[in-house]
């Protein structure tokens, strides 16, 4: 019986041996220093892609929780604004210049536009699509500018012009332009226009009977045009004007409405309007509240 528990006390021993040298192996991992540009890099794409201000990385807590999560008593690794605002300008100014060389060398994309707001301030947004010659894959970059002032139509053909100049997108490049059915967008494109104007023959709902005659608003026209494809697919190229032979002091290409935006209006607002049949319409309701609850609740 002594040599038993003798042989199980070595093993114990062996045990404990093992286990702490583990733990110190382990804890030598952890203890590896993070560079400061590693820090850097780290706060900068935090920053930008939650869209935090740039004041963060002074903030009191958040520079406790990087030197906690660093294991570091140096505070030399924590960026300033100075520092963080520097390295926006330089990825700024050479994603501008990328998409710039890039759109140079297209002959033909397409953009789309929406207005959005918060926090009291408003955003243009603009989504250039473009097929790669080479790959014939499609590729999409985005373009933010504010618009201050009234949603109104010359504001928005004012902004989208200055987007176009600033990345140095000729008209001629741009073969549409989709927004949404509101009206200001629709005013912009009207009056502003350059590309080949295509007259809708016919009208689909009969939406804007009761709606304000405002152009000046993001009310949303609710009908749905048909155009003349023919017409449409006519070179662009031989039918635009030069633009130094214009009087405009703003310029858009040709507009198309979003299919799905005017299909929701026809599925949501058209059909209330048209269709009376009180059956119909409480199997409607019912229907549609059942899809939104199994939609939101995935």
């Amino acid at each position: 019986m002594s040599k038993v528990e003798e042989s199980r006390k070595n093993n114990l021993i062996d045990k404990d041996k093992y286990t702490n040298t583990k733990q110190t192996t382990l804890f030598n991992n952890h203890s590896n220093v993070i560079s400061k540009q590693k820090v850097n890099d780290l706060v900068f794409e935090y920053i930008v892609s939650e869209m935090r201000p740039i004041i963060t990385c002074e903030k009191s807590t958040f520079r406790k929780l990087i030197l906690g999560l660093t294991q570091s008593n140096d505070e030399t690794i924590l960026p300033n604004r100075k520092q963080m605002l520097k390295q926006l300008t330089l990825n700024y100014n050479a994603y501008v210049l990328m998409l710039t060389d890039l759109i140079d060398k297209q002959n033909y994309i397409c953009t789309i536009a929406d207005i959005w707001s918060g926090n009291n301030k408003s955003c243009i947004g603009m989504t250039c699509h473009l097929i790669d010659s080479e790959t014939y894959q499609r590729k999409s970059y985005h373009i933010c500018k504010q618009i201050k002032g009234s949603h109104n139509y010359l504001n928005i053909a004012e902004v989208m012009t200055e987007i176009t100049q600033n990345y140095g997108i000729h008209y001629s490049k741009i073969t549409h332009t989709v927004t949404d059915n509101a009206s200001n967008f629709g005013k912009s494109f009207r009056t502003f226009s350059i590309g080949l104007s295509v007259q809708s023959t016919s009208e689909v709902g009969d939406l804007n009977e009761n709606s304000p005659d405002s152009d000046n608003s993001d009310f949303e026209i609710n009908s749905m045009e048909i155009m003349d494809v023919e017409k449409f697919f006519i070179n662009l190229e031989q039918k635009q004007l030069d633009l130094h032979d214009t009087d405009h002091s703003f310029y858009l290409p040709q507009h198309l409405k979003c299919c799905a935006h005017t299909l929701n209006l026809i599925a949501t607002i058209d059909i209330t309007k048209k269709i009376t049949d009180t059956t119909y319409l409480q199997l409607s309701e019912s229907t549609f509240k059942k899809l939104q609850f199994l939609e939101f609740n995935q």
